[in-house]
């Protein structure tokens, strides 16, 4: 497998690259791609409103971590990459772009939080309290098309991750507690759902809520026009009634256009569980990365080898499940990143840390910084195609991924300057980076 590195800044980097993923509608916390104009919609199956296991009584094994051979995705070298230019945004506060992705008009679109309603975000309102977060569409020439700014009083409002709907519109998901958006207790976070016309017209704001805190962190379309959600939520009641009292669920969500649910799953545990990132392959299959610090509930014979292990499932376009796998070793590891792969499966990537002796899914590697990035491939039926670190001595992460012709184009965080990163220098405490695979 090769690699080669780029160095980028920290701003809106427009990567041409990054716009010709094919066959993947990945979730908005990583550079993945929208929709594709013009795919035809599928019809949706009926709704089912009901609450159900993300892993079915019966199933809760994630087997073993199996390392197989297996012939590489592409043998081409990734082509016909430019850094076009590098634009920027904000205000005389803190301001910064946190989730991008390529729209299906050869553009991209960009969410974030902003500190000050001046400059770039002149037209926000100047009363909001906490967090306040924008979003804004760029055209293929990195130029403007439009800009929305939603805050509110308490803590504000978090926009946490995008994507492009089949109609060209956009829906963006997160969190708030403000009661100028009708949150139903002040103590507590809300679920947000905010969809924006093609135009920018924000067309209908949706909480989902508790007594307790609740968030929705990833989002990707669906082939039949609608999106899945995920987050976790801490309550059992309200929109959440039916889950697990005195636990923290991870929830996936399959909305239609409207915002209406159409199935939804959950995994339980006393501690940190998330559906953190989503990616849909062109069939429909849904691929979703759980984050969890939880070794019991629904979780247990699944997760716990570790301080922070990764869950990886996959449902049929309908929400039938399909398998679960862990990767994980007796530290931290968060591969929170994901993309599809050209041939069904899926790619996962992050970041992990042991203290000692590598162990686990990790045993054949070493550890060598306080963290080293890592990918891994999944093939379809979740076997394992590969498995790859990116490492120095210091902390190194990719934090996010996109199959493009050829491979993959992964983008990231450095302290290093030796080992992986030995070619490319460090120019200050932490550099981002841009890695090719093929």
């Amino acid at each position: 497998m090769n690699f080669s590195f780029k160095k980028i800044m920290a701003a809106v980097c427009a990567v041409c690259l990054l716009a010709g993923t094919a066959g993947c509608r990945g979730g908005g916390n990583d550079k993945t791609t929208g929709t594709t104009k013009g795919t035809a919609l599928e019809s949706m199956a009926p709704a089912d409103n009901t609450w159900r296991d993300a892993v079915p009584s019966g199933d809760n094994t994630a087997g073993t971590d199996v390392y197989e051979t297996q012939t590489q995705v592409s043998d081409k070298t990734p082509a016909g990459i430019t850094s076009t230019q590098t634009t920027t945004f904000g205000s005389s506060g803190n301001d910064m772009f946190e989730r991008i992705i390529a729209t299906s008009d050869g553009g991209f679109a960009a969410i974030g939080f902003f500190g000050a309603a001046d400059g770039d975000c002149k037209d926000a309102d100047s009363g909001w309290a906490g967090t306040k977060s924008v979003l804004v569409k760029y055209d293929k020439d990195s130029k403007i098309q439009w800009k929305e700014f939603l805050g509110g009083d308490n803590a504000g409002v978090i926009f946490n991750g995008l994507a492009e709907l089949s109609d060209q519109s956009i829906i963006v998901v997160g969190n708030t507690n403000s009661s100028n958006l009708g949150v139903k207790a002040d103590s507590a976070l809300d679920a947000l759902m905010v969809k924006y016309s093609a135009q920018g017209k924000r067309e209908w704001t949706k909480l989902l809520g508790g007594s307790l805190n609740d968030d929705l962190y990833s989002v990707a379309a669906t082939r039949d026009g609608g999106y899945i959600a995920g987050g976790y939520t801490e309550s059992s009641n309200g929109d959440f009634a039916g889950l697990k009292e005195n636990s923290r669920k991870a929830v996936l969500i399959k909305f239609d256009s409207t915002g209406a649910p159409r199935w939804k799953r959950s995994m339980a545990g006393t501690m940190y569980n998330c559906f953190e990132n989503i990616a849909v392959t062109g069939s429909g299959d849904i691929f979703t990365v759980c984050i969890t610090v939880s070794s019991d509930g629904d979780f247990k014979g699944i997760a716990g080898r570790g301080d922070k292990d990764t869950v990886v499932l996959k449902y049929d376009k309908n929400g039938t499940f399909k398998w679960t796998k862990t990767f994980s070793g007796s530290g931290i590891d968060e591969l929170s990143a994901i993309t599809c792969s050209p041939d069904g499966g899926c790619v996962i990537a992050g970041k992990y840390a042991i203290y000692a002796a590598t162990d686990g899914s990790f045993e054949p590697y070493h550890n060598a910084g306080s963290y080293d990035a890592f990918l891994v491939k999944y093939n379809s039926d979740g076997t394992i195609g590969w498995a790859k670190p990116f490492a120095g001595f210091l902390n190194d992460e990719i934090t996010g991924i996109a199959a493009v012709n050829g491979g993959y184009a992964a983008v990231g965080t450095s302290e290093s300057n030796n080992r992986d990163f030995s070619g490319l220098g460090n120019k200050g405490k932490r550099d981002g980076f841009v890695l090719l695979l093929d």
